[in-house]
């Protein structure tokens, strides 16, 4: 069955720009109201946030928290669950990496390994811990989308920390799928490499290597992105599942 989203409570972690932010305006387009966290980019947040009100007519709340601390997540969960007067779909698209040399073991340091550990992952279940309660309550249930990368199945990514984050993640995943039923569905999408303000920093003969690598000659996008966001949001059937859009790199 297919799940109308308007009037639909949803909260977008990194939602201020790149896919967070495609991902605002799709849901805001199905007439869900959002609301947009973000760490450091306030004004953006808050243009965003003006853009969809006016544009369809939705509640759009913009937050503050850092989605790597337990405590922060607690509060981002309530005050989005006090702002909109529910919750139904998060969408847990905040993510960390830092780029750097795969065969250094000591290129990244103990706190960079621990941040990735946080918010690629730790992130989702602290999400959906405090929003179990009005998940189990909603006629509906409740949906957890997140963002994963096709870093998590390939020896492939900016940095190992993060390849290895992004694959714990989709483990968790299944995890959280198997044993939060039938209340609640969680579930992924893995993009290749998206050509947002973070992707334009990779060297641009890597990006068109990467490109030519792939079985279609395409980049994916992040409305191709969002809209599978969206599908999985509808689906009263999904749950478990993973949605590659890589244009074919890794089959």
């Amino acid at each position: 069955m297919s799940l109308s989203l308007r009037n639909k409570n949803v909260l977008v972690t990194g939602g201020s720009r790149g896919l967070g932010a495609c991902v605002v305006q799709r849901f805001a387009a199905e007439g869900a109201n959002v609301v947009i966290n973000y760490v450091s980019a306030a004004d953006r947040a808050e243009a965003l946030a003006k853009q969809v009100r006016e544009e369809y007519g939705v509640k759009a709340l913009v937050i503050c928290a850092d989605v790597g601390s337990d405590a922060e997540c607690k509060r981002l969960v309530k005050e989005t669950v006090e702002g909109l007067g529910g919750l139904d779909v998060i969408i847990s698209n905040a993510g960390w990496t830092k780029v750097s040399d795969w065969k250094d073991l000591y290129a990244l340091g103990e706190e960079e390994w621990d941040k990735c550990w946080a918010v690629n992952v730790k992130a989702n279940l602290h999400l959906l811990r405090a929003a179990l309660p009005t998940f189990n309550a909603n006629p509906d249930g409740g949906s957890l989308l997140i963002t994963s990368s096709i870093a998590g199945i390939q020896t492939f990514g900016s940095a190992m920390a993060y390849s290895v984050s992004k694959a714990a993640g989709l483990h968790l995943m299944r995890c959280l799928a198997y044993t939060q039923g039938p209340k609640v569905r969680v579930n992924a999408v893995q993009p290749g490499l998206l050509m947002t303000e973070w992707g334009r920093n990779f060297p641009e003969e890597a990006i068109e290597r990467t490109r030519e690598r792939s079985k279609l000659k395409v980049a994916p996008t992040v409305e191709e992105c969002a809209d599978a966001f969206v599908l999985m949001a509808k689906s009263s059937s999904m749950t478990s599942s993973t949605l590659k859009i890589d244009g074919g790199l890794y089959t």
